[in-house]
């Protein structure tokens, strides 16, 4: 009885493991698709190239995702100045275009902030390539406005911040040095080096606004 029983009872178990068992997953079908190619037009604008430029091409859709145009988008190339420049201006167009991204700041201390005559103030770039002497909104004459209208007369002295970044880090990529506080009318004759961009700015004492 005893045995009848426990065959009884491996019997429950086998029947029990046999209903527990996973499902058998479903299968998985894979597609090989073929890249889209290129149009006439980038083909023709290709072939202008010079024989020794190596060109990889990728187009896609940003909503569906879809693949429009490409050749060889999975090789790995550093990308060329002009791809970077586009990349910035699409950028720059979808967050609003430039403005914000760079600025200029003339701060005076604390303590004499409310007074028409002040020791000194601090300009402060951040790199902004437009910044001008007294051409438009974006210039040192505009920031003079500002602060003449909150009621600065006198400036014993300016001092010149130009720490935002390190300048030096670019001076060998790009062969000269890209001071935080530079002006546009230096494009033609950058200064050749961080020290002569702040002599050319210059010290001035006891400005009058």
């Amino acid at each position: 009885m005893r045995r009848a029983l426990l065959i009884a009872a491996l019997l429950g178990l086998t029947g029990a493991a046999q209903v527990a068992a996973p499902a058998a997953e479903a299968p998985v079908t894979l597609h090989l698709s073929r890249e889209p190619g290129l149009s006439a037009g980038v083909r023709a604008a290709l072939r202008g190239l010079p024989g020794d430029v190596e060109t990889v091409v990728l187009v896609q859709d940003l909503r569906t995702r879809a693949v429009l145009e490409a050749r060889q988008p999975d090789r790995a190339l550093i990308p060329a100045s002009t791809t970077k420049l586009v990349t910035a201006a699409a950028v720059l167009d979808e967050r609003g275009g430039a403005g914000g991204w760079w600025s200029a700041e003339l701060t005076v201390p604390a303590a004499q902030v409310g007074r028409a005559a002040v020791k000194a103030v601090t300009l402060r770039g951040s790199g902004d390539p437009t910044l001008s002497v007294a051409d438009g909104a974006y210039s040192l004459r505009a920031l003079a406005r500002q602060a003449y209208a909150r009621g600065l007369r006198e400036v014993g002295e300016v001092r010149v911040d130009d720490l935002a970044f390190d300048s030096a880090a670019w001076e060998v990529p790009l062969g000269a040095p890209m001071t935080a506080l530079r002006l546009a009318a230096w494009h033609d004759d950058p200064p050749v080096s961080a020290q002569a961009a702040r002599e050319r700015l210059g010290d001035r004492k006891r400005t009058r606004l």
